[in-house]
């Protein structure tokens, strides 16, 4: 790996005040692991904003300007308030995608032990994306969107362009991406 793959990959997550317990224990865990790129946050409220400016030097931090999403709470999976919450996150992965050759996407509750980044730029070859699986297999929904390694084609543009889509059909991204399986070239993670 060389410097110019790690300058075309944007490293990214979202999220918001009631959520920022969970991503600052992400970051922690990037630093203990000696991670090799920065960590862009997406902001959803300027309080976590403020509160992660005052945390962590090291990351990048901008906000989202969201029209469709200003909650500052937590919001259980499927709860009210839900889609629009994974909306934001297709807005996030589609603007990085508009910026650099690789998106590599991560939940914000997800705890890094070790740089997988190697794995990933090995094994992305000729796939559109990388990216895991439900621990137990759902029909409907055997990928999980919590951890995603993303070429920038056109294909993957096309999939997160969140434009194209109609947000009071949107239910959340995980089915949306499982819905949308046959546009797009993926390896399930080990």
């Amino acid at each position: 790996m060389n410097l110019n793959e790690l300058n075309d990959i944007s490293f990214i997550t979202f999220t918001n005040i009631g959520y920022l317990h969970y991503t600052k224990n992400l970051i922690v865990s990037l630093e203990k692991s000696n991670f090799p790129l920065s960590l862009k946050v997406y902001c959803i409220d300027q309080k976590s904003f403020d509160e992660l400016k005052q945390f962590n030097q090291n990351i990048l931090l901008e906000m989202l300007n969201d029209e469709t999403n200003t909650s500052e709470k937590i919001i259980g999976w499927k709860e009210e308030g839900w889609n629009t919450m994974a909306f934001s996150k297709l807005k996030c992965i589609y603007k990085e995608l508009l910026i650099n050759p690789y998106v590599f996407y991560t939940d914000s509750d997800i705890v890094f032990e070790k740089d997988c980044l190697a794995y990933l730029l090995d094994n992305i070859k000729d796939y559109d994306m990388l990216i895991q699986k439900n621990v137990h297999f759902y029909k409907r929904c055997p990928l999980n969107t919590g951890f995603m390694f993303m070429k920038s084609n056109e294909k993957i543009k096309e999939l997160f362009n969140w434009n194209k889509i109609n947000i009071n059909l949107f239910i959340f991204d995980e089915n949306y991406i499982n819905n949308n399986l046959n546009k797009f070239n993926y390896k399930t993670l080990e």
